[in-house]
């Protein structure tokens, strides 16, 4: 019988991250979470794979590893608290930042419901949050969600065959040296910083990860090994931008959304949570449209007729709700629809 592929290092990094946030996770839970992960990325490999011995069997290498761990280095993978900082002090120029990481993570804010950081990650966030505010400053890249948008919009281009936007397209790229910001700034796109304490937190998880994992295996750390410090300099949102896309999709299983509509939301990942949290207990369907900031005046009209609820730039609609026709064919492109499967 068929083995199937060979695990490869990066499938080995997701098991190894998944089970460092979440150590409570079964085995049969990781390997549900790293074959979901890994087919949305790599549609090639079988869905299921790898297999549930598989994750056991790298598992069980992991949990051995840690057993030659000092005491000191296990310590560090303890939830940070503000008790920590009697052993582990913090200096006063990174606490607010620090503090308001804790405080979005206990609040279960965007996506870090279900991880609190660890002391090793918030010693790491201190070291990194001048650095990677350095950078972000600097870089100017687009946003992972606002990418999305004008990748979308390419593509819309292509298919519809409209030349002349596609020509004024390939202008703006050959003449840019950052295209991205001028499409943005082309198609009306707000550029809309992510705070900064989001990418902080998962530049300090990636690089605590790999310190741990020196650890577990005798060596020394170096960041560069694992380019993370090129990864770093060249665009801070990377990472943000794969857990962002994660999130996205883990709320595709939750609450059945159309998980490419919800990509094209040029709204905070908070705001998407809590258009599919708001209707999970019920058991009828809900419309939700988003409205751009280009297109005030469609939202103020929609609140003037006090229809649905209101989030932000989001208009959430009860089914059969009854809206103008002239209202509803302003908001239709920006649909998506979420569904809550109720289990009698």
């Amino acid at each position: 019988m068929p083995l199937g592929p060979i695990i490869t290092e990066d499938v080995k990094d997701l098991i190894r991250k998944f089970h460092r946030r979440h150590r409570t996770w079964t085995a049969k839970t990781i390997q549900k979470k790293v074959s979901e992960q890994w087919h949305r990325e790599h549609p090639e490999y079988p869905t299921g794979w790898p297999s549930l011995s598989a994750i056991q069997s790298h598992l069980k290498k992991i949990k051995d590893q840690e057993k030659g761990r000092t005491d000191e280095s296990k310590k560090l993978d303890e939830p940070w608290t503000f008790g920590s900082l009697a052993e582990y002090p913090i200096a006063p120029e990174a606490m607010p930042l620090v503090i308001s990481i804790y405080d979005k993570c206990a609040r279960g804010s965007g996506f870090s419901e279900g991880w609190m950081p660890s002391i090793r990650e918030m010693l790491w966030a201190e070291r990194l949050y001048k650095i990677i505010e350095f950078y972000k400053n600097k870089t100017q890249h687009v946003p992972p969600d606002v990418k999305d948008e004008i990748f979308d919009r390419i593509m819309q281009a292509h298919k519809n065959g409209d030349q002349e936007l596609i020509k004024k397209l390939r202008a703006i790229e050959e003449g840019s040296e950052n295209p991205n910001l001028e499409f943005a700034s082309y198609f009306g796109l707000k550029v809309e910083e992510i705070p900064l304490e989001d990418i902080v937190l998962e530049w300090a998880s990636e690089y605590a990860g790999y310190e741990e994992l020196a650890e577990e295996e005798g060596k020394a750390f170096d960041s560069t090994e694992a380019q993370l410090d090129g990864d770093l300099m060249r665009d801070v949102y990377e990472r943000y931008g794969e857990r962002r896309q994660n999130f996205i999709e883990d709320l595709e299983e939750e609450y059945s959304v159309d998980v490419d509509k919800l990509i094209e939301l040029n709204v905070s990942l908070g705001e998407i949570e809590y258009a599919a949290q708001r209707y999970a207990n019920n058991k009828f369907q809900c419309r939700i449209f988003y409205v751009p900031k280009t297109e005030d005046s469609i939202l103020e009209e929609a609140r003037e007729l006090k229809i649905g609820g209101f989030h932000s730039g989001l208009v959430i609609l009860e089914p059969n709700k009854d809206v103008p026709d002239k209202l509803l064919h302003k908001m239709e492109k920006y649909e998506v629809n979420i569904k809550k499967e109720i289990k009698q």
